[in-house]
């Protein structure tokens, strides 16, 4: 696995966006696999690897027993707030690419976790999880175990063992750094935990195949289901053959009901049964021919008689609207009159003609030009040659001329269609009121129908009577049907279970003879590699240890991991004898063999390694153990620890750096690709 890109935005002490590439890089065909970050205490670092673990773990990141409202206070603890930003932002996030090879295939993931301040909701606290795989969501898993996918991918145990702060690892020295959480990440690591993994989950499958497998049961209840089944298939039986010989029945019955009403028919008894209905209809009929002649006759009192004259009618109405318009006119040549006497009149007088002086119009003048406006206007109210030839016949008003005209329309168009619409119905009802009193004088009479119709009604209710028996047998039938249907599968599934039953003992040996084959393998693999692991501590140690040769072996206990130290003389040391120094190269020296002795390819992300060291043990940690510890080494360090002459030590082995500095004024802290001094030679500027 390798790291990538580390990307914080609105973190801690970060303000804005920061990505951190994290790729080792290769110089000189060489790689270089130590990322070094340098920074003065309180600049940022140790947000650098609370970002990593947060954005793998989530709330497991604080521990196995956090709270939610804890988790959430320190979520929102983590959300950046600048000492002089107007606006202080209200979310955050984190996101890790890295690379991952399973089963030989190399995939990207991209993992971002984001949260924010939510307003007036019951949940303060916002947080999503996204995965991308080769920059698609991740579909190999539902979104809600992407975390377990992590947990999986990272146990939560190792990463005290590959994310480690170098301050608070002496506690894995003095057994002070949860004992039982330790002892399952090494068994993890080493591979021991998949084969008690296989064991625990061997005796879950134990205890339940002993708890289900019952064959005596089984017998039992397979002989009770084939005897209901006998049972059911003989009632069925019994049931069908009874049912034969009722339909056989109801076909014979059906045959007289048949004959009995062609009898019934050649008597007229169809006519008998529709007796009522005849008698209805006829009324109703005869009601409807009643009203229909009624409205014949009240049309004939009305407009009818002068439908029977069209070309007057058109006459009439011609003269009225010739009348109407000639009335029309005369109104209007009154009003004209009028106003032309007015005008006439004004003509006449002084104040027509002062504006005009006697010496440009003469009063003869002006009586020709009063004369020819008098001809004008008398002109315009000539009548038409139309309207001279007309006369007024009838003296009727505009309202008497429009109710004739009214009339005049209806008796030409609306009345006769009337007339003939009611003509039509009142012929077709008569034809079948005569259809119906013939029907009526079929009817026989009832001393002829009525013993007929006796014995066909009594034919009705035994066929009645046979069909209610019929359908209750058959309904009887369905139920059994479904209940032997029932017990078959029943059955089946019992027969199977039987048949699992005999396999699941045969399996249940099989199980216990390959726990007792794990157990062996277990105790002997744990033998194997805590052998393994003593050997790499104590290379490792001594490596580290500017005490040559101060331990010759270790023992580390199969069941808690618990380890005890010997020097050359083979005495036990104790721990309590080893300075912090000491106990820190010891702490280093066990995930240092641990990684070697597991072969998993994690990147460390280890910070402030160096502060209880003294210059001996540092220029050893310098030398074999940071170029060695991993194929990616992220060092988060200060300038005391990291200092130039050590600088130069561990140069040919650096990637790449980033200088983190804390911005007193706007409260936030900074990084750029470089380290602690801002001189560096051509070659430094080369690889950075």
């Amino acid at each position: 696995m390798i790291f990538h890109r580390l990307t914080l935005k609105d973190f801690g002490l970060f303000r804005g966006s920061h990505t951190f590439s994290l790729t080792p890089r290769i110089k000189y065909n060489r790689p270089r696999p130590i990322i070094l970050i340098g920074g003065k205490n309180g600049t940022g670092k140790t947000t650098i690897l609370e970002a990593v673990r947060l954005c793998l773990y989530g709330p497991r990141s604080l521990g196995n027993r956090v709270s939610r409202n804890v988790y959430n206070e320190y979520l929102a603890s983590m959300i950046h707030h600048g000492p002089v930003a107007l606006l202080q932002p209200d979310n955050s996030s984190v996101a890790i690419e890295f690379e991952h090879v399973h089963g030989g295939i190399r995939d990207r993931y991209c993992v971002e976790r984001r949260w924010g301040i939510r307003q007036r909701t019951t949940k303060p606290i916002g947080e999503s999880l996204t995965i991308h795989k080769n920059s698609e969501p991740l579909s190999d898993f539902e979104a809600e175990h992407w975390q377990d996918f992590l947990n999986e991918l990272i146990p939560i145990g190792l990463s005290q063992l590959f994310f480690f702060d170098g301050e608070k690892i002496q506690g894995l020295a003095e057994d002070t750094s949860s004992p039982k959480l330790l002892a399952d990440s090494i068994k993890s690591l080493l591979g021991v935990d998949l084969v008690e993994r296989l064991q625990s989950d061997l005796k879950i499958y134990l205890y339940r195949s002993k708890k289900d497998t019952n064959t005596n049961q089984m017998s039992c209840a397979i002989n009770s289901a084939e005897e209901e089944l006998r049972n059911l298939e003989s009632q069925l039986s019994f049931i069908e053959e009874k049912i034969a010989d009722r339909r056989a029945r109801i076909d014979e019955f059906e045959i007289q009901i048949s004959l009995q009403e062609e009898q019934i028919a050649k008597e007229g008894g169809n006519y008998a049964r529709q007796r009522e209905h005849l008698k209805i209809r006829q009324s109703a009929l005869s009601a409807k021919i009643e009203a229909l002649q009624n409205q014949v006759k009240e049309a004939c009192n009305g407009l009818l008689p002068f439908a029977f004259a069209p070309s007057l009618c058109e006459r009439l109405r011609e003269r009225l609207i010739e009348e109407g318009t000639l009335e029309a006119w005369h109104t209007a040549q009154n009003a004209v009159k009028d106003r032309n006497r007015n005008l006439l009149d004004f003509l006449q007088t002084d104040d027509f003609w002062k504006s005009v002086s006697e010496s440009q119009l003469s009063s003869e003048i002006r009586d020709s030009i009063t004369q020819r406006i008098a001809n004008l206007l008398s002109g315009q109210i000539q009548p038409t040659d139309s309207l001279e030839e007309s006369s007024q016949l009838h003296h009727l008003s505009s309202l008497e001329s429009q109710k004739l005209l009214n009339w005049i329309d209806r008796s030409l168009n609306r009345v006769p269609q009337k007339l003939r619409e009611l003509n039509h119905e009142l012929l077709r009802s008569t034809s079948e009121l005569h259809e119906v009193e013939r029907d009526l004088a079929r009817i026989p009479a009832d001393e002829v129908l009525q013993p007929l119709m006796i014995e066909l009604n009594g034919l009705h209710q035994q066929f009645g009577a046979l069909r209610k028996q019929e359908q209750d047998e058959m309904a009887n039938v369905q139920s059994l049907m479904y209940r032997q249907e029932k017990v078959k599968r029943d059955l089946e599934q019992l027969k199977e279970s039987q048949q699992t039953a005999h396999d699941d003992l045969r399996r249940i040996q099989l199980v216990s003879d390959v726990q007792s084959l794990l157990h062996t393998y277990s105790a002997q693999l744990t033998h194997a590699k805590i052998d393994a692991l003593n050997k790499d501590f104590v290379n490792c140690f001594n490596q580290l240890c500017r005490k040559r040769g101060m331990v010759k072996r270790i023992e580390i206990s199969p069941d808690s991991f618990a380890a005890i130290l010997y020097d050359q003389e083979d005495r036990p040391i104790a721990k309590e004898e080893l300075s912090a120094g000491e106990k820190q190269i010891y702490a280093i020296s066990v995930l240092w063999a641990l990684a070697r002795t597991s072969g998993r390819p994690l990147p460390m992300i280890i910070d402030t390694p160096l502060g209880r060291l003294d210059s001996e043990h540092r220029d050893r940690m310098i030398a074999h153990y940071f170029p060695n510890a991993s194929h990616q080494v992220v060092v988060l360090s200060t300038d005391t620890e990291l200092d130039k002459r050590n600088f130069e030590i561990l140069r040919p082995y650096i990637s790449h750096a980033y200088h983190l500095e804390f911005d007193q004024i706007e409260g936030c802290a900074n990084a750029e690709e470089r380290y602690f001094w801002k001189t560096i030679e051509a070659e430094e500027n080369s690889i950075f």
